[in-house]
């Protein structure tokens, strides 16, 4: 599923192409308040009731650097404790964020037809890859 902003509607759409994988990623963990917790890239925008945000600045600015993250993308800054998410039934508040050990191997939807976002763990996050 995914949200479109013009009808304001959730819709079906098809994920067209998968970026292929990025190793020795860092990861971060943001705990929410529906009892859920996203799992995430630093850079890659999360929709907050303010707008895109991503987590992390340097993160955010190697996903740019990177080519990861479309240029045309409006976000607004960084995600922080309370900050309200859009969930896919509800608005859910970041409870806090910490980093997760280590590195991980991660994989971006880079492609999702027409909306260009979709729900992770029940909260909309951008397809990355693609510009919006």
């Amino acid at each position: 599923m995914t949200f479109d902003f013009t009808s304001s509607k959730l819709i079906p759409q098809n994920v067209i192409t998968l970026m292929v994988p990025r190793d020795n990623i860092e990861l971060w963990n943001l705990e929410l308040s529906n009892g859920k917790t996203l799992e995430v890239t630093g850079g890659h925008p999360i929709h907050t009731s303010e707008g895109w945000k991503y987590i992390n600045e340097a993160d955010y600015q190697q996903e740019l650097n990177d080519g990861v993250v479309p240029e045309d993308l409006t976000v607004v800054g960084q995600i922080k404790e309370g900050d309200e998410v859009f969930g896919v039934f509800e608005q859910v508040v970041v409870k806090s964020i910490s980093k997760k050990e280590g590195t991980h191997t991660v994989y971006h939807l880079s492609d999702v037809e027409h909306t260009h976002n979709f729900f992770a763990e029940g909260i909309l996050v951008h397809n990355m890859g693609m510009k919006f």
